[in-house]
């Protein structure tokens, strides 16, 4: 059932790409690659696509932030960043400012960028995360980035 779903929505937004309801349905597509077949080239993809199919407000945030995962999940630290800080700055209310800040820090500390992941995972760590995994992920890599930059008194405040 759920590849059905699959191929009409993405039969709907071949076929009508000018429609309001491409973009939507090209995150769709994403969604199955991700979730299903953890398939994150495919779902970086369609999340792709669906940015250039016009998908704003949540749908421009969603996809912005799944393709920040997906490409995180195929160890494109680099490229994921500036997705998940892309999502950030346009998204400024958003639902997944959160985590978009959690992400575009822990990408950056993936980087060995200590000294640009610090000031994000620190700023993550104060902010409601969907995770509390992801807050302690957060204060341990800030710690870390801390320790790295050899201010000592931050890392034990963080630790």
């Amino acid at each position: 059932k759920k590849e059905a779903a699959r191929d009409t929505f993405a039969k709907l937004a071949k076929d009508f790409p000018k429609s309001p309801h491409a973009a939507e349905s090209l995150i769709n597509v994403g969604d199955y690659a991700y979730q299903e077949k953890k398939d994150y080239a495919a779902a970086a993809e369609a999340y792709d696509k669906s940015l250039q199919a016009g998908a704003t407000d949540s749908l421009g945030e969603s996809a912005l932030h799944m393709l920040g995962w997906s490409l995180f999940n195929q160890n494109d630290f680099v490229n994921a960043g500036k997705r998940f800080a892309e999502q950030v700055t346009k998204y400024p209310q958003g639902k997944k400012l959160a985590d978009g800040t959690f992400m575009a820090g822990e990408s950056l500390f993936k980087q060995n960028q200590y000294e640009a992941a610090l000031p994000q995972l620190e700023q993550a760590s104060a902010l409601e995360l969907s995770s509390p995994l992801y807050r302690e992920l957060a204060l341990v890599h800030a710690a870390q980035s801390a320790s790295q930059l050899k201010k000592w008194d931050l890392t034990l405040k963080l630790a």
